[in-house]
Formats: C-alpha cells, sequence, structure tokens
C-alpha cells in the first residue's frame, strides 16, 4: 500500500496500514465502471465511524463529497479518463465543517480503476471545552485554573465512584473473554483561539458547530454575576453536547473560596459530572452499536448508567429522564424489556 502524508487536526489520526479484512468489507458489492475512490474511516479501536464526511479532490473536477455507511466506508466513481493524479481526501464531521484529517496522496488510473485508502484512524470526542463566560470579572474566576483542576477533580472522582458499584464489579469479574475497559475521564481544555470572545452565550447554532470542528465531547459557557452583598458568585452554565443537547445547570458560590480548588470541587454541582456521564455514554451507545463486540459494549454502557443511577439515587439530588431513557434505548439494543419495575430492580 502506498504511504500517505498526513496532516493531523483536532487530537486525531491517520494511520498507514495494508489492504485487510476492513477495507474488504468496503469493496464488497462495489462496481467498478470507471475511476473509483474507496476508503473506511475507524476510530482508535477500529469500530466504524458512521455519518462522517469525506471530501474528494482532483485536478479538473469539482470535488465531491461523499458520507460514510453503517461500515464507515465511502465510496465514489471519479469522472476522469485514465492517468496519474495528485488527490486529497478531507474528512470531515460534516460537509460544512471543520477539517478532521486530510490525507494527500497520487492515484494512478492507468492500469487500475480503484484507488484505494485503507483505515483513515480518528480519535472518538473526549475533550470538554471552557468557553468564556458573560460576566465582567466573574469571567476571569470561571476560567481559572482552579475550576478547570476543581472540575477535572469532580470527573475522575466521578468515575472512580462509579467503578466501586456492585453491578459495574460483577460485570468486571464476569468479563473473562474479553477484558473490561474502564471509561476515561475526559480532559478538560480552555479554547484559547481569538474568536473565542465572538460567541454568544445563547447563539447554539454557532456553538454547535464549534464543537464539531473540535470534536469536542461537550462545550461549556454561560453567564456569570457576583452578588457583592452577599459576596456569593451566581453562575448559570450551558453544557452544549454537539449534534445531541443542550442541558443547563446553576451553582451558587462563595466567592471567598473559589481559589480554593479543593473546596470549589466540593461545592461544584451533582450535574457536572451527570451530564459528562451521559455525554460519554452517549458516545458509548453509538459506538457500541458499531462494533464487533456489540454485546459486550453495550452491557458496559448498561452497568455505567445503572452505577450512575444508583449513585444519584442514594443522594436524592435530581431527576434522571435522560439517563433512564439512555438506559432504556440501552435495554432495547440489548433485546431486553424497558419499564419502570424493570429499572427499579437493577
Amino acid at each position: 500500500m502506498r504511504s500517505f502524508i498526513c496532516l493531523l487536526l483536532f487530537f486525531l489520526v491517520f494511520e498507514n496500514c495494508s489492504a485487510d479484512t476492513l477495507i474488504e468489507k468496503c469493496r464488497a458489492g462495489v462496481t467498478l465502471s470507471g475511476p473509483t475512490v474507496l476508503g473506511r474511516v475507524i476510530s482508535e479501536t477500529d469500530i466504524p465511524i458512521v455519518g462522517v464526511f469525506a471530501e474528494i479532490s482532483l485536478p479538473g473536477i469539482r470535488a465531491i463529497t461523499v458520507k460514510t455507511d453503517n461500515s464507515g466506508c465511502f465510496v465514489s466513481p471519479i469522472h476522469i479518463g485514465k492517468g496519474d493524479y495528485p488527490l486529497s481526501v478531507d474528512i470531515k464531521r460534516k460537509a460544512d465543517s471543520a477539517v478532521l484529517v486530510r490525507i494527500v496522496d497520487r492515484c494512478n488510473f492507468n492500469s487500475n480503476n480503484l484507488c484505494e485508502f485503507s483505515s483513515v484512524k480518528i480519535y472518538s470526542p473526549n475533550t470538554v471545552y471552557l468557553l468564556p463566560f458573560d460576566g465582567d470579572e466573574t469571567n476571569q474566576v470561571f476560567m481559572s485554573r482552579q475550576f478547570r483542576s476543581a472540575l477535572s477533580k469532580h470527573f475522575v472522582n466521578n468515575l472512580q465512584e462509579l467503578e466501586g458499584e456492585n453491578v459495574i464489579r460483577r460485570l468486571k469479574a464476569s468479563s473473562k473473554i474479553n477484558k473490561f475497559v474502564k471509561l476515561k475521564p475526559p480532559s478538560l481544555k480552555r479554547y484559547k483561539d481569538s474568536n473565542s470572545h465572538d460567541f454568544e452565550v445563547s447563539d447554539f447554532e454557532k456553538l454547535e458547530k464549534l464543537g464539531g470542528d473540535l470534536n469536542a465531547l461537550a462545550l461549556i459557557s454561560g453567564t456569570t454575576s457576583l452578588d457583592e452583598k452577599s459576596n456569593m458568585l451566581d453562575m448559570s452554565s450551558f453544557y452544549v453536547m454537539p449534534d445531541e443537547t443542550t442541558w443547563s445547570l446553576d451553582d451558587r458560590l462563595d466567592a471567598g473560596k473559589l481559589k480554593n480548588m479543593i473546596m470549589l470541587s466540593r461545592k461544584l454541582s451533582p450535574q457536572w459530572t451527570y451530564y459528562t456521564m451521559m455525554a460519554i455514554a452517549k458516545r458509548e451507545f453509538t459506538e457500541a452499536s458499531a462494533s464487533p463486540n456489540k454485546i459486550q459494549n453495550l452491557k458496559r454502557v448498561k452497568a455505567y448508567l445503572q452505577a450512575q443511577r444508583n449513585q444519584l439515587d442514594s443522594r436524592g439530588s435530581f431527576k434522571q429522564n435522560e439517563l433512564i431513557d439512555l438506559l432504556c434505548e440501552v435495554r432495547q439494543a440489548l433485546g431486553e424489556r424497558c419499564g419502570e419495575l424493570l429499572l427499579s430492580m437493577d
């Protein structure tokens, strides 16, 4: 297989490898009536990435955009004559979003009508980006290292606590053939581009596009205000999950304790970890559905959701409608029944 020159953007990786069973799935059923470009987009764990766009460009023809199918494959006939041509393929989340991976190579159609790109590999979104909040000097508090550290600690502690729940411990013990893999807490990064202040808190369409361009698990923004009499900081936050949903949550924090990361972490709303777990679970559910180890991966998603629900139930925090709905979807994908009584017996 030819070598590729790969330009990597937004923490994504392209791997060059020889034709294998993965690309053979894409070849199946393809009828070659002329020059054709074919390839496959997969995750870092070799799971097909469904519904991303491949924009194929050759000199002298208009760029062609095709979408990956349920096997992560993209294929397109090219209306061009025999010859050896430079070619580029841009992988995007949406047709109009930023380029995630760009592959530059040559296709020789003199003796063969098929130009293949073996598995293009991209990482699953696992970064939460912080955007500036509205609110003068209080915005500096939100964007501070102390806040990011407190929120990161929140994410790590939550997953560690979930792994201590019986439902996950039982799944670990029973995972003998396919080793149980823990979920990784997302990284938390400040969005530092010069245009970061151009985003209105309520402009969810623009935030959605930015999230797709960054291949983000989620974006966080919102507004803050300081009650000078009580010295309490009120934070109204938006948790934007690209192509999924937007959640809102509120915190009221003692401004005098905001520089203490440990104290701040203890005071943050449990909804931060709840929504983050939901974002991770939604991503895992989507990828599990296309995985060769579908059942095992679905069982893992189910166990984490059950563990999260059990923890929240024990603290009596808030309603968990999103979690219950997703848990039902996972149950149904496993061929199980879903109902209030069944859920209460987990």
